[in-house]
């Protein structure tokens, strides 16, 4: 490991590491556990088993107080009666254990913090910004914005042109990262649907951008914000924090598995939604290796982008399947002697990206990122982590995921949590999936949907069949009034006959399951409070999987969206050593 602080880091990751799998082991079971059987499987007991002061400290809480716990945002010592509840505070504690832990050097806030402990240099605010929101809703919005921001920032810093986005789908990042800030960029996906739709977007977008550019400029000058320069250029490269294109990107022939994580649906109203940005602070880190060789980086090119036309598109979409044997400099290469403008050889180096790489995706991209001498830097931001295979869970398992390369896991992806063996297991895995911060803003837990669906449990296991998990009934309990409605239209979708039972017998057991509600409240809340536990384990095993390589210089933890808009919101951010 080439950067002087490598080692401290390493144990400090280590540390964390070690505190993240004893809370874990100890809540296993209540984690790996699943709402669903609450009833039929009493898994209030699996708590009871585990902390039973801890289910008697919550019963006492308020719904609000509730949610508080479930987010990590309860402060039992500011609740005067509440003051004795010290498992609570021992839940709130251990359930802290995220990215955030890892401090300074590890993970940043933000990418501005990032960009600011890597960079000597401050960059200019006055630059045309497009914001084409006709193209794309308000969560792609702010991922595109946030991420072609730091990836085009990496790109100046490291002096690189091309950017390689794995699993572009529609191409919203590439697009923008190619009319907005003049990288070239290569856009591989598996789906031939997906590409056919990137190469139409980016004919339409490319049309339209110097309407777009001429707009930006005319409301900047409006607002007083921003001068143009005397030929009148619309655009200077060198920092554009916004947004990119946008077609529906739920397309039903879509086959990737990386795919299923975009789940974002266009608003009928998207004429002048405007994306409220967070002011970010400013966090220096003393990164004194790191900093210089990117400020050498930043001072070579800083021009370089300043006088790119911002309605040129570079972005070259293929269909292409990408497994960690996948050689991407010959296959980078290839494409770019046959189909895009310019002098790109295969020895070209490049900035590896993913936004939203779903499942094992984000291990394949890690392993590409250490294997490809081209790959200078990486920045992918993973999801779906129901998705992800594992290791060390048993075979005999119904949730064993087969690794899409044999032996290339997704998890652990470190040798120091190979060496524990450790096993999160699917149910974990998906309640690293949720979005606590959701919740806290709309102040409830999703109590009503759940319950029902546990409820329907019983239901199937005394009148139809011994209920298995794989009934997928889907988000009904919303669109329904009672359970009786719910009742009926799930076991028709399930196949069932829906009239076998009366409504006065379905509703019967609501009446007598209703009293066990405030169970299941303090059992969801309980698994909810570990949710960003769970997710940081996985992200910091690929952390330490990446300092463990000889030639990782840095890697990072980025949070870099509103958690409320885009849940997934941290990015594992590498760079490599110059060779020497």
């Amino acid at each position: 490991m080439a950067d002087v602080e490598s080692q401290n880091g390493i144990e400090q990751i280590h540390k964390l590491l070690d505190e993240l799998v004893v809370t874990f082991d100890q809540y296993k079971h209540v984690l790996r556990a699943n709402t669903v059987d609450f009833f039929t499987h009493n898994r209030i007991e699996l708590l009871h088993k585990v902390n039973p002061a801890l289910v008697n400290e919550l019963r006492k809480l308020t719904q609000e107080d509730l949610v508080k716990v479930a987010c990590g945002k309860f402060d039992y010592s500011e609740k005067g009666s509440y003051s004795s509840l010290t498992e609570i505070s021992k839940l709130s504690q251990q359930a802290s254990i995220s990215c955030e832990s890892l401090g300074r050097g590890l993970c940043f806030k933000n990418s501005a913090s990032y960009i600011q402990a890597c960079s000597e240099h401050s960059e200019s605010n006055d630059t045309v910004i497009v914001k084409p929101k006709e193209f794309m809703n308000l969560k792609k919005s702010h991922e595109v914005e946030e991420m072609s921001h730091l990836c085009s920032w990496l790109c100046r810093s490291l002096c690189l042109d091309q950017v390689i986005d794995i699993g572009s789908g529609k191409g919203y990042l590439s697009q923008y990262l190619t009319l907005q800030y003049g990288l070239q960029v290569i856009g591989i996906d598996s789906s031939d649907t997906n590409t056919h739709g990137a190469k139409e977007r980016s004919r339409k977008l490319t049309r339209h951008w110097k309407a777009f550019l001429r707009r930006a400029a005319e409301e900047k000058k409006k607002d007083g914000t921003v001068s143009t320069t005397k030929q009148g250029k619309l655009i200077d490269k060198q920092m554009l924090p916004d947004s990119c294109d946008n077609l529906p990107s739920h397309d039903p022939a879509k086959v990737t598995i990386e795919e299923r994580c975009k789940t974002s649906v266009l608003s009928s109203d998207r004429n002048r939604i405007e994306l409220q940005q967070e002011s970010l602070g400013i966090s220096s880190t003393d990164h004194t290796d790191l900093q210089t060789h990117m400020a050498e980086g930043y001072s070579k090119n800083s021009d370089k982008y300043a006088d790119v036309k911002g309605h040129t598109s570079s972005f070259q979409p293929v269909t292409a399947f990408v497994s960690s044997a996948t050689d991407l400099t010959h296959l980078a290469g290839t494409i770019a002697d046959g189909d895009m403008e310019g002098n790109l050889q295969q020895s070209d180096p490049f900035l590896l990206v993913g936004l939203h790489t779903c499942g094992d995706l984000a291990a394949t991209i890690t392993k590409l990122f250490i294997d490809c001498p081209s790959a200078k830097a990486m920045c992918y931001v993973p999801c779906c982590y129901h998705f992800v295979s594992e290791e060390f869970e048993p075979r005999e398992s119904r949730f064993w995921i087969e690794p899409p390369q044999p032996d290339q896991w997704g998890f652990p992806m470190s040798c120091y949590l190979k060496s524990k063996m450790v096993n999160i297991g699917r149910d974990a895995k998906m309640l690293a999936c949720l979005a606590p911060e959701r919740m806290d803003a709309n102040g409830e837990l999703p109590v009503r949907s759940l319950y029902f669906r546990a409820l329907l449990q019983v239901l199937l296991k005394e009148h139809y069949r011994i209920p298995t998990r794989e009934e997928v009934v889907g988000k009904l309990a919303n669109k329904c009034k009672d359970f009786v409605e719910y009742t009926r239209r799930a076991l028709t979708k399930l196949g069932f006959d829906p009239n076998k039972l009366s409504d006065e017998e379905i509703n019967q057991y609501n009446l007598d399951y209703s009293e066990k509600i405030d169970l299941l409240k303090v059992f969801t809340v309980a698994r909810l409070a570990f949710s960003r536990m769970v997710e940081s384990l996985l992200h910091i095993d690929k952390v330490c999987f990446l300092l463990e390589q000889p030639l990782v210089r840095s890697a990072v933890i980025v949070k870099l969206f509103d958690a409320v808009q885009s849940p997934r919101c941290y990015a594992i951010v590498a760079i490599k050593d110059s060779p020497r």
